[in-house]
């Protein structure tokens, strides 16, 4: 995971993490008419004071070490309440394929139509967020997200895609994926600070 990079940061003379304002968030993404988005967004961003953070993901970091909220038609629970990776809804989609097809055909032409050069952004939250989001939208409620990981805000049916090609296909070597960040990410994410000598002065 790289996260960018500006080489001043909050005018301190020091590099930081790329630290960005909604408007510019939205501005990178290429699709906004969900209202739900919209709202999740907005709320995201109260609950960051402002802040958020892009990130390049690598393949491995989409599929374990994101958080996706309860996704369901019916009975039928793509993800549970608690929560899983693109990893884990991938697996079970797989595994209920056909009735899946038959239940939510919306939902699953949305994921099989994805394609593979596809590489639009996605929206995530840290997990101090989430806590907040929690009271605040139904799909948050229930969801456990252990440290290390961030929660979904934007961009579920991509991840199960890419997660549904990679079981089919070992070793495929899909493209980074860039991701905005609703507050700063997991202390695990952010590159380590340089070591500093005796003779470095204060």
């Amino acid at each position: 995971m790289e996260i960018d990079r500006r080489a001043d940061c909050a005018g301190t003379g020091a590099s930081g993490p790329w630290i960005l304002s909604l408007p510019e968030v939205i501005a990178a993404l290429p699709d906004l008419t969900s209202p739900w988005t919209q709202r999740t967004l907005l709320q995201a961003d109260q609950a960051a004071r402002g802040q958020w953070y892009r990130c390049e993901l690598e393949e491995w970091e989409c599929l374990h070490r994101i958080v996706l909220p309860v996704h369901c038609h019916g009975k039928l629970q793509l993800v549970p309440p608690e929560g899983s990776t693109a990893a884990e809804a991938a697996a079970f989609l797989l595994r209920h394929q056909a009735e899946y097809l038959r239940r939510s055909p919306s939902c699953y032409r949305q994921i099989d139509r994805v394609d593979r050069q596809d590489n639009a952004p996605i929206v995530l939250m840290n997990r101090g967020v989430a806590e907040v989001m929690k009271r605040q939208e139904w799909c948050y409620e229930r969801l456990v997200c252990k440290p290390g990981r961030v929660v979904h805000l934007d961009g579920l049916h991509r991840l199960v895609a890419r997660a549904i090609w990679n079981a089919k296909e070992s070793g495929l070597g899909l493209r980074k994926v860039t991701a905005y960040i609703a507050g700063l990410p997991p202390f695990e994410w952010l590159p380590a600070a340089p070591i500093r000598s005796a003779g470095d002065g204060p």
